[in-house]
């Protein structure tokens, strides 16, 4: 699920081989959690990850190896659904960044369009798109790339987990109108059925979930509009220095930001998720002229500075979204580098009204 796809192509043996970037680590953060759940030692993510599938730079598998892996788990766990299950007990703020722009939007409408915009933080290898017609819409699914491997548990992973965002907001017993599929049922049509509803389609032209037009203009009440947009921004910068051209700075600067809310945005959890000791992460970043710990800190602070001046959320939010335990933290390290506190700093320079 959670890839991205390098822009260039190899031509081997007159086929096109695309190379992917692979967030590892979040990766492995909700498969460890799956693989608890069936008893496994996680461990074995590794078995289907060998070392000599990967390119010559560490953080990169190829697509198929991350299809390989999820149809291995499937049949490891003896799940034809293991998708559909897994992703189903997902908590959204494992996906990072994109989570929080989907999760934090004001409206459904607004989650749909986030949804889609913002699937390339995921992968490039596939989109998401976003149909509003008059009386019903629909949420796409399709791959841009192609692979002889099957991808049943890609699609109904993500099929799933588009119906448990909007569960989060409509009630847990919500279902599409209908639900397509490319690919023919891989397990009890029940099962299907009790995550997507009565009409659930397969070997259709399109994988999609179809939902009435009128519900997208739910409001979600604790939608933070202001530090959403800061964060959106700051996004689309990252997304666009990556796609462009793969520079690591650019690609830690969007790990770090996709894992600051949850405090693992440290040198140790970023190294593992490039294949790299800490060490050898921080000998590349010299090579930079920088460091682990400035482009965090440089990286906190300008988001800092601008949910300050932008937005109305409390220091403390700020505290928590940018990944400090508490205030007095952020109180700290914002004086250190500004010489004021957050809350003087927004007072000094707020606009006039």
């Amino acid at each position: 699920m959670r890839i991205l796809i390098d822009n260039k192509r190899i031509n081997r043996n007159s086929e096109e081989r695309y190379h992917v970037r692979k967030n590892l680590l979040a990766e492995i953060d909700w498969l460890y959690a799956a693989l608890d759940r069936y008893g496994l030692n996680p461990k074995v993510v590794e078995h289907y990850l060998p070392q000599s599938s990967r390119t010559e730079l560490p953080h990169l598998v190829t697509f198929d190896n991350y299809l390989l892996l999820l149809n291995g788990l499937a049949e490891l766990t003896d799940d034809p659904l293991f998708g559909m299950h897994v992703t189903e007990a997902l908590p959204m703020e494992m996906l990072g960044i994109y989570g929080y722009l989907v999760t934090n939007a004001p409206t459904l409408r607004k989650l749909c369009q986030n949804a889609a915009r913002y699937w390339a933080t995921l992968t490039q290898a596939s989109t998401v798109e976003f149909l509003e017609q008059q009386t019903t819409s629909a949420l796409q699914y399709r791959f841009l790339v192609s692979t002889d491997i099957p991808t049943s548990q890609e699609v109904e992973s993500t099929l799933t987990g588009l119906v448990v965002l909007f569960r989060q907001r409509i009630g847990a017993r919500w279902t599409p109108l209908e639900t397509h599929f490319q690919h023919p049922p891989k397990g009890a049509i029940e099962c299907y059925k009790r995550i997507f509803g009565e009409h659930v389609h397969f070997e259709m032209p399109t994988n999609q979930i179809v939902f009435d037009t009128p519900i997208l203009d739910l409001r979600y009440a604790q939608a933070d509009a202001h530090l959403l947009g800061i964060l959106r921004e700051q996004a689309e910068r990252l997304l666009e220095s990556v796609v462009r051209d793969d520079h690591l700075v650019s690609n830690i600067r969007l790990m770090i930001m996709s894992q600051l809310a949850t405090g693992k945005a440290d040198v140790i959890t970023i190294a593992k998720q490039l294949h790299m000791s800490p060490r050898k992460l921080q000998l590349q970043l010299k090579k930079h002229h920088t460091s682990f710990s400035k482009i965090k800190d440089d990286l906190r602070l300008e988001l800092a500075k601008r949910a300050l001046l932008e937005s109305e959320s409390s220091v403390a939010t700020i505290a928590q979204k940018l990944g400090f335990s508490e205030s007095a933290s952020f109180n700290h390290s914002f004086r250190r580098r500004m010489g004021t506190s957050p809350l003087q700093y927004r007072r000094t320079h707020e606009r006039p009204a």
